[in-house]
């Protein structure tokens, strides 16, 4: 565990408390943006095209445009994809983070993992907020919850294809890319499967004083009562509570500049 980092975990309900933006999560962060931004693959493949420097310049550009809100989701995706990765031994992420349509929205699953251990797949709806208690971190989730819902139900050909678009910048072509392939399409509406239950991984990113600390118990309870709502295969929540997300930005801006 990286220092800073604090985990309370039982099973499908897990939080990481932020409690200090320390240096090993700022390295992490170095370590992993480029990939994170740009797909794993592509990245190995021309390391120096896609450096860190270069990933910061179209992150920052990107998010200086953006309202308030969606700068505090944009963080809040970035650490999601950074601290489960860091994480999580089973699940491997075969989303990327840009936006690949100019002056837009990111339009698809946030985050699509693959769990090698038994040849699954998990969509990922991210949702963060600051809040006025901890309690909030229930609102955020339940929005993550009613938003990965309506997307699956929506059956829109255009987010399985979004996803299969990251695949190929994520994994090289060969046996494991055409195995999650296989799977993605499995799950896609054109599929006579498709109407199969899905797999679904809640994520909260509440920005509040970590001294008043979200409950385990309430992440529990909230798990329990969405996996018997019987909306989804299985499900795994996810919490991350940090102060504030304003020292995430100040970290990148000033690397930027170095």
């Amino acid at each position: 565990m990286l220092k800073g980092l604090k985990l309370c975990n039982n099973g499908k309900a897990v939080i990481c408390y932020v409690e200090d933006f320390s240096d090993e999560l700022k390295s992490e962060i170095r370590n992993q943006l480029s990939q994170i931004y740009n797909g794993f693959f592509i990245v190995d493949e021309d390391p120096s095209f896609y450096s860190y420097k270069y990933t910061l310049d179209l992150f920052l550009n990107e998010f200086d445009k953006k309202s308030s809100n969606i700068k505090k989701g944009m963080i809040g995706e970035l650490l999601s994809h950074i601290l489960l990765n860091l994480l999580s031994t089973k699940l491997s992420s075969i989303s990327v983070y840009k936006n690949k349509e100019e002056n837009s929205i990111k339009k698809g699953f946030d985050i699509v993992y693959y769990d090698k251990n038994n040849d699954s797949l998990w969509y990922t709806e991210v949702k963060s907020g600051k809040g006025k208690s901890a309690q909030y971190n229930n609102v955020l989730l339940n929005r993550s919850k009613v938003g990965i819902s309506t997307m699956l139900q929506s059956k829109r050909q255009k987010l399985w294809d979004s996803a299969l678009i990251d695949l190929q910048l994520v994994i090289k072509n060969g046996i494991d890319q055409r195995k999650i392939k296989t799977l993605l399409k499995k799950d896609s509406p054109v599929s006579a499967t498709s109407n199969d239950k899905k797999n679904v991984i809640l994520i909260s990113v509440l920005y509040y004083d970590v001294k008043d600390m979200i409950l385990l118990k309430s992440v529990e309870d909230f798990c329990t009562k969405t996996i018997k709502s019987n909306l989804f295969n299985d499900v795994i929540v996810f919490s991350i509570q940090k102060n504030t997300y304003s020292k995430v930005i100040a970290f990148l801006k000033k690397e930027a500049k170095i």
